[in-house]
């Protein structure tokens, strides 16, 4: 298997090139998906206990004197606590020690606080807290990283083919793909009237179940007796990738795996695999750690695992209906990951490997090509340009009230179909970390630092139930201008 000429050759390029430059994940924009396990990080290291309102008390004490001293000028003072990781507040080796006195280093320069709290105008504060802690990257300096995309070439379909494509590409004939729709929407909305039996009579329920199994039948009948028409998988001239030299088209088709019929799709920017047909309700009840096993075992086999790191995990319907955790990884620029979002905004480019795992193992991956390093262009050092955390404040507090208000309409509006209600949104992590993004076509761009605001927001679902989905990216600030990204 050609697999160091695979992704690597467009997603773990980007890194190989990257690895010597150095820096530090859904949102999803818009919550569409239930959430119960947020990215691992959450809110590590923001303590408890029963003097809780006396620390919170004296904690933003301090973060409003470093930020009057910023303001003024003045450097904040340095942490007593050099010597103890930042994060854990453990002793550490001569190593950690100097990675803790670049991080206070940056703080004492840009005033930056342990921990950050906002009072933005117009926001009910009993409803929409900001209490966050602030995280910063390993790096002794920052960079900008100039790139370009890169597209998948035809080793990659070779392995990709070896691995993802166990049983075969094929296509549907169109009087077969017509039959299953029908048969697949009758059990559908059929399986919709049963979740609600006490509406029917026995009679009508003993109807209904007869008709839900008949269609059942009938379907897996059609799937049986289908025509399968071969897809080959090869390069064709009828679409040039401006800059890389790849002639391809895209490929669209059905493979058999272990579990059962997969939907397949790849162009040069990327490839999936995910369940074809959406009726199969695969259970999860298997643990986090054994998930992220098995999707770990997937990027290893991709020869991916050296460079590219977990970034989140969800446990969450996939595709709207079958449950799965879904391991977001992203690249590693020396320790960091190089987080990206999705459906955020369209100058962001997008570099990520989402693998979905429920009980049966691997249920559905979600690939995108990568990015490198253009040509002669050395990465920028950037540190001094780092604007004030004062500067950053001002900015959240000024925008924050159109990030709620953006939330408030989508729930009342009912746009998000499994919840019925905004109730609460607690910002509790500000990282300064690395993103991707540039122009509108998304050919060329840069890594660069910005600041990210993450959140618990909290909803009421179809049953009226209070349902969290923790680690909500809320807002992006670019680290250099203190502008806004994607509003």
């Amino acid at each position: 298997m050609k697999k160091k000429r695979n992704v690597i050759s467009a997603l773990a390029m980007v890194i190989v090139l990257l690895a010597s430059a150095g820096c530090q994940n859904q949102s999803e924009g818009i919550v569409t998906r239930k959430t119960e396990a947020g990215t691992e990080t959450e809110t590590a290291g923001l303590e408890t206990g029963t003097d809780e309102a006396a620390r919170m008390e004296s904690e933003e004490a301090s973060a409003a004197a470093q930020q009057t001293e910023a303001q003024a000028g003045l450097p904040g003072e340095p942490q007593a606590e050099e010597e103890n990781d930042p994060q854990t507040g453990t002793s550490q080796p001569d190593g950690a020690q100097q990675t803790g006195e670049q991080r206070d280093r940056l703080k004492k320069e840009l005033g930056i606080p342990d921990v950050f709290t906002a009072y933005p105008a117009g926001i009910d504060t009993a409803k929409y807290t900001t209490k966050a802690e602030v995280i910063l990257p390993d790096e002794d300096s920052f960079i900008s990283v100039p790139v370009k995309r890169q597209a998948f070439t035809e080793e990659d379909f070779s392995w990709i083919e070896a691995l993802f494509l166990s049983g075969g590409l094929y296509v549907r004939d169109e009087e077969t793909a017509a039959a299953l729709d029908g048969a697949e929407g009758t059990v559908w909305r059929l399986r919709e009237v049963l979740q609600e039996p006490e509406k029917y009579s026995e009679s009508e329920l003993e109807i209904l179940k007869g008709q839900l199994e008949w269609t059942e039948a009938k379907r897996e009948q059609i799937l049986q007796n289908e025509e399968r028409i071969p897809v080959p998988l090869q390069f064709v001239t009828e679409e040039k990738m401006e800059g890389t030299g790849a002639y391809i088209t895209s490929v669209n088709g059905l493979t058999d795996w272990e579990r059962g019929t997969m939907s397949f799709h790849m162009t040069p920017l990327g490839f999936g695999v995910s369940p074809e047909n959406s009726l199969n309700q695969n259970s999860c009840t298997i643990s986090e750690e054994t998930a992220q096993k098995t999707a770990d075992d997937l990027v290893e086999k991709m020869g991916l695992s050296d460079t590219y790191v977990l970034a989140s995990v969800e446990k969450t319907p996939v595709w709207e209906i079958e449950a799965a955790y879904t391991f977001h990884y992203t690249p590693e620029i020396e320790g960091a990951a190089a987080r990206y979002c999705r459906n955020s905004f369209p100058q962001e480019l997008r570099c990520s490997l989402d693998i979905s795992v429920d009980d049966q193992g691997i249920q559905a991956v979600l690939c995108d090509a990568g990015y490198v390093i253009q040509e002669d262009q050395a990465p920028t050092p950037i540190e001094g340009e780092l604007v004030p955390f004062m500067t950053i404040k001002a900015v959240y507090e000024s925008v924050m009230p159109d990030v709620i208000a953006q939330l408030e309409q989508n729930y009342a509006e009912q746009r998000l179909s499994e919840w019925k209600g905004l109730v609460s949104v607690s910002v509790d992590q500000v990282r300064l970390a690395y993103v991707m993004y540039g122009s509108t076509e998304g050919e060329a761009g840069v890594l660069s630092p910005v600041w990210e605001f993450y959140g618990t927001v909290t909803a009421l679902n179809e049953d009226g139930e209070e349902k969290e989905n923790i680690g909500y990216r809320l807002l992006t600030i670019d680290a250099l201008t203190g502008s806004p990204i994607g509003m």
